[in-house]
């Protein structure tokens, strides 16, 4: 059998390309085209590479496993990005899902072609190279292996656009942020659970993981909430090395859906836009809140915001939550990915 290497890399890139969106939309991630092409040109690499005499190693099932580790990654984000926002234990789950997509469409593609053969064979007209199946060894087949993946993400892509047209508000923003000088923007998850509000002044409160406050903070600050595990001692050292900012914390007691509770160091911010395609909305006045990174979930957003205040914005009710914040009691709902 003759193998065309173009062919064989171009049908296995849309395949990749497709399955690679197809997780990142069952998990609600975020991602990038760049970075999904990027990760399925490798995988289209690997794969036509396996079809090389010599290079036969490379379909075994352990470096089939990298392989499919290493797209995820890439697909996912930087280094850094793994390391500080979405976390490994995220990644793995992902990448579970990746080889679950990856084998339902296997199942799907290997249905079409038994249900539309003439031959009684569950392969149909599809062929072993090197034991390993390829897609090319017809041209309906190549047109099934081709138009498969580039229907998935045309499904796909109409499903969430009339998903996010019913969803009366969005699970997701991205916001700016900024206390003094340097300002952020991280995605942040609108949780009708978070009921948080300073108990003095009666503030909504965001929470952001710690990691990605950094650059709003002094670097020496910064590093004592970083490592301090009781936010009161963080609070003296605050106050015994920058007195100028010792003021500026709120604590703010809470208390977790799972039983959870405890307190967290909030300072005021001076600055809190949520970015739509129509413009910047200001949702201040509002605190944000600082947790550590074990205490935030583990999922693809770095905060939480107040539904309450974001929604107000979205047409919906700023009810302030008064039935529960009447009690003097605090509530903040745990989220996982």
């Amino acid at each position: 059998m003759v193998v065309y290497v173009d062919l064989a890399f171009a049908i296995n890139f849309c395949i990749d390309a497709m399955l690679l969106y197809a997780t990142a939309i069952l998990f609600h991630a975020k991602y990038t085209w760049y970075r999904i092409f990027l990760a399925a040109a490798m995988g289209s690499a690997y794969a036509v590479a396996t079809l090389f005499p010599g290079w036969q190693s490379l379909a075994a099932t352990p470096y089939k496993l990298a392989a499919a580790f290493l797209m995820i990654m890439l697909s996912t984000g930087t280094g850094k990005e793994l390391a500080t926002r979405i976390g490994w234990r995220n990644l793995s789950l992902r990448f579970i899902g990746f080889l679950g997509v990856s084998a339902a469409s296997g199942g799907m593609l290997f249905a079409m072609q038994s249900l539309f053969t003439p031959s009684s064979s569950t392969l149909g007209q599809l062929a072993y190279v090197h034991q390993q199946v390829v897609w090319w060894t017809s041209l309906d087949t190549v047109a099934w292996s081709i138009l498969f993946p580039f229907a998935g993400v045309l499904v796909l892509s109409l499903f969430r656009k009339v998903k996010k047209g019913w969803r009366t508000h969005p699970l997701f923003a991205l916001v700016r942020l900024r206390v003094d000088g340097e300002s952020v923007e991280v995605r942040a998850l609108i949780d009708s659970g978070n009921l948080l509000k300073d108990p003095i002044a009666h503030l909504p409160v965001a929470m952001i993981k710690i990691e990605a406050a950094k650059s709003l903070l002094p670097l020496s600050i910064y590093q004592l909430l970083h490592e301090a595990t009781d936010p009161y001692q963080a609070l003296h050292a605050i106050s015994t090395t920058q007195p100028e900012w010792a003021g500026r914390w709120y604590v703010i007691p809470f208390q977790g859906i799972g039983g959870k509770s405890g307190v967290m160091l909030a300072v005021k911010l001076g600055e809190a836009v949520m970015l739509e395609d129509k413009g910047e909305i200001s949702l201040l006045p509002m605190m944000l809140g600082l947790m550590r990174g074990a205490d935030f979930p583990q999922a693809d957003f770095e905060c939480i915001l107040p539904a309450t205040r974001a929604w107000k914005y979205k047409g919906g009710t700023d009810t302030d939550a008064n039935a529960a914040t009447s009690s003097g009691q605090t509530i903040h709902t745990t989220h996982t990915a």
